[in-house]
């Protein structure tokens, strides 16, 4: 509409009074309609044709009776309304080849598609209210952020390998092919909705740190999903509350090299607490 709400008012006579509406409140006939669909509380995916139309063509007579224009718009649904009307009082056709669709669904598509433009248009507009005057933060230099020394000045020539390398390609494809994976297969893995164990988690961990010194954190997330990493993330602070490994990590942006501790009477005893804990 073009006014927040609806301009109405009551012209009383001696004899009667009657409620009339300003047809240029409404930005078209679409609009007007949602207006009495609301008003009579009419459900939208099966509207009564005959009543509506009345109400519709009620209203475009008080406008003409108040001598304002109407817009051709209007005159134009009217006849709209008219001609399913008309469908609707016809006999349904015997031969199967004749169109057999709900005369109103044309209708009902448009005055959904309003709507919803309606409702995006006027969430807009609540945000620009809550916002226009909003003063933006300014972005944050690298020096902020901490990032003041160079990759290049940080990296010796001996920390760059071609394993490293593919190790780094890898991880990107791996996370890639997570990101971007078709939507049968995210649909498939939300309705799947599997349950992630810490326990599990906290056992994977702790028995891979078995065979080897050192182990690198970002070598368990390949594949796995948000849920995953974020429980790989709480096992691995939860072992090392509980000193069983340790966690070192270069800089923010670097992977985390977890090494199991050494105290073995220590370790059996912890290890025997923690995974009774998340039985």
């Amino acid at each position: 509409m073009a006014t927040d709400e609806l301009s109405l008012y009551v012209e009383k006579t001696e004899t009667s009074s009657k409620l009339a509406l300003k047809i240029n409140d409404f930005s078209g006939p679409l609009d007007l309609l949602l207006y009495l669909i609301s008003k009579h509380k009419i459900d939208i995916y099966d509207i009564p044709i005959k009543e509506l139309t009345e109400q519709y063509f009620a209203y475009l007579e008080s406008a003409r009776a108040l001598n304002l224009d109407i817009a051709t718009d209007f005159v134009l649904m009217a006849a709209t309304l008219m001609q399913i009307k008309s469908r609707l009082l016809l006999p349904l056709p015997t031969d199967k080849t004749e169109d057999m669709s709900d005369p109103r669904q044309d209708l009902v598509f448009q005055l959904l598609q309003y709507k919803r433009c309606k409702q995006i248009a006027q969430g807009l507009q609540e945000r620009y209210a809550a916002y226009c005057y909003s003063i933006e933060r300014p972005s944050l230099t690298k020096h902020d952020l901490g990032l003041s020394v160079s990759t290049a000045n940080y990296l010796k020539e001996e920390q760059c390998s071609l394993d490293k390398l593919l190790n780094v390609i890898t991880t990107m494809a791996e996370r890639n092919g997570q990101m971007y994976q078709n939507l049968s297969e995210k649909l498939r893995y939300i309705l799947a909705k599997e349950k992630i164990s810490l326990k599990e988690r906290i056992k994977r961990i702790y028995h891979k740190l078995q065979s080897v010194k050192q182990l690198k954190f970002f070598s368990l997330l390949r594949g796995c999903s948000k849920e995953e990493k974020i429980t790989y993330f709480l096992a691995l602070l939860e072992l090392v509350r509980r000193q069983l490994v340790r966690a070192e990590q270069a800089d923010f942006q670097t992977d985390i090299t977890v090494y199991k501790q050494s105290d073995a009477e220590n370790d059996a005893l912890e290890k025997t607490a923690i995974f009774e804990d998340y039985q």
